[in-house]
């Protein structure tokens, strides 16, 4: 299943609990931005992300 959640040049979120994204650890305060056909995180650009919940309590919190 795939989701698209809102349409914005820069999405701001906190990650509830524990969470997997390209094989990393993630929880917290995250920043992503569209830029240059792709995904701007943590300094690097994709072509897209997903971050997938470690276990039933992993929530997320959009803001904006």
């Amino acid at each position: 299943m795939h989701v698209g959640i809102m349409d914005a040049r820069v999405v701001r979120f906190v990650l509830n609990g524990q969470f997997v994204c390209l094989g990393r650890k993630v929880n917290g305060e995250q920043v992503v931005e569209w830029a240059d056909g792709g995904v701007l995180w943590q300094g690097e650009r994709y072509d897209g992300l997903l971050f997938e919940p470690q276990g039933d309590g992993s929530t997320f919190t959009l803001h904006d």
